[in-house]
């Protein structure tokens, strides 16, 4: 996760933005330690199937 957020925020290095070092810094503290194999069977990015809606014929109209 270390290796991804500095990738994402390596703006950083070269602008100095206070607010978005506070950001990174919050996230880092936040999220400071991996999840386990545990814990990421649990994880749903797409959110749960009970809340998805499928019309019968999306892309007609």
């Amino acid at each position: 996760m270390e290796k991804a957020l500095k990738l994402l925020f390596d703006f950083q290095r070269f602008e100095k933005n206070k607010e978005l070092e506070s950001t990174i810094n919050k996230t880092m503290d936040n999220y400071s330690e991996a999840l386990s194999d545990d814990q990421l069977e649990q994880v749903a990015a797409a959110g749960s199937p009970e809340q998805l809606k499928v019309e019968d014929e999306p892309y007609k109209k």
